[in-house]
């Protein structure tokens, strides 16, 4: 039994420094070329892009749905779209975001719906791609339930490191979640001109319960955004239509919450329903005619809010 006990904490050591060595390993030349260092470029735009600012935040239902020149050429605003992974979660994402927004900006919040339940707001394995391949010195601006999350997901992270296709392996010229695959508004336009993917990718059920200390801290983001004297709209997420009827219990429960809380919203999850035949490889994906239709959209709403319940931007 002694023999047994030793050779387990040996073995339980190795195991540990093992992973150790590969959470400090620099980020391996596969891991570089991802879409989660599209972060930096979004930074960029949210420190240097002129007022006045239309920022879209959420995740890839934002960065493979919009079109941000028409957003431009029929608002007279200056987009950035932020949208990476939702996987990031939404605490990081406004945490991020509320360091760049500047006086007069308008917020888009798009959140996928499964951002509501499980404390998935608090981001999963993409936030910790996020934290150790693109931007190790936030590890320690993070909440504690964020960190509690990404800790499910360090085993598989740090033993990725070993893996030689990590290492060697053959560039895809039509990758779709890379980082230079945005345009100059942030935009991931790279599917634009591609056919539809089939069979499409599925999504998980929706849980019947959210979490509702989501939406006490969409409250407290809400409160933020209004101190610095900027905006912040709730608009839904374009989403399949069988995937729509199959979740919409769930939908409508956190529809209901929003609005309860008071915060702006436009639009409705029904608005943002698409078709399979305009979905990408996702049912939260566009292909280029459901961006543009998107966009319109989200245009018409937009402009609704301004001209009807936003009070004007000059006395902010």
């Amino acid at each position: 039994m002694r023999t047994f006990i030793i050779n387990l904490v040996v073995f339980s050591g190795i195991l540990v420094a093992i992973m150790i060595l590969g959470i400090i390993l620099p980020v391996t030349p596969r891991a570089s070329t991802s879409h989660m260092f599209g972060k930096l470029k979004m930074d960029s735009l949210l420190s240097t892009v002129d007022s006045p600012r239309l920022i879209l935040l959420g995740g890839s239902n934002l960065s493979l749905t919009i079109n941000s020149q028409l957003l431009k050429d029929s608002l007279n605003l200056n987009p950035i779209n932020t949208g990476i992974s939702w996987n990031i979660g939404f605490v990081y994402m406004f945490e991020n975001t509320l360091k760049y927004v500047k006086r007069g900006d308008i917020i888009v919040a798009s959140l996928e719906y499964n951002q509501f339940s499980n404390r998935a707001m608090y981001g999963g394995h993409d936030l910790v791609r996020v934290i150790f391949d693109v931007a190790p010195a936030e590890f320690f601006h993070l909440r504690l339930q964020q960190h509690l999350n990404m800790s499910e997901h360090m085993p598989a992270y740090a033993f990725s490191k070993f893996k030689p296709r990590e290492y060697v392996f053959k560039r895809d010229s039509l990758e779709i979640y890379d980082r230079n695959s945005t345009n100059q508004y942030g935009d991931n336009c790279k599917h634009w001109n591609l056919p539809r993917r089939r069979p499409l990718a599925t999504e998980p059920p929706l849980p019947t319960e959210y979490d509702r200390i989501a939406f006490d801290i969409l409250e407290d983001f809400d409160s933020a955004i209004k101190e610095k004297g900027a905006i912040l709209l709730i608009t839904f997420p374009a989403l399949e239509r069988r995937t729509f009827e199959d979740n919409k219990i769930a939908i409508k429960a956190i529809e209901k919450e929003i609005r309860d809380r008071e915060l702006f919203v436009m639009g409705s999850p029904e608005r943002y329903v698409m078709p399979e035949t305009l979905m990408f490889d996702t049912p939260y994906h566009l292909i280029k005619k459901g961006v543009d239709l998107r966009t319109e959209l989200m245009i018409e709403d937009i402009k609704l809010a301004l001209q009807t319940t936003i009070p004007s931007r000059r006395h902010m």
